[in-house]
């Protein structure tokens, strides 16, 4: 039997190096993928900063 994976957004302000967006990419990382589909939804423009690097690597949708 498939699970039906609960959707899960984060939204952010920016993903702008700073503590509370890295404190969101550890989150987004570390929720179980087989349970959850996450996305972190960005309300600013993208600056590939180290932190939307590490989700995009990790597999999360960031959604600008």
């Amino acid at each position: 039997m498939e699970c039906i994976k609960t959707k899960i957004a984060i939204v952010t302000g920016s993903l702008a190096t700073g503590g509370a967006e890295a404190m969101i990419a550890q989150l987004a990382v570390n929720i179980d993928s087989s349970r959850y589909d996450v996305k972190v939804i960005c309300i600013s423009i993208s600056v590939t900063s180290p932190i939307e690097k590490s989700l995009v690597e990790n597999g999360i949708n960031v959604i600008f």
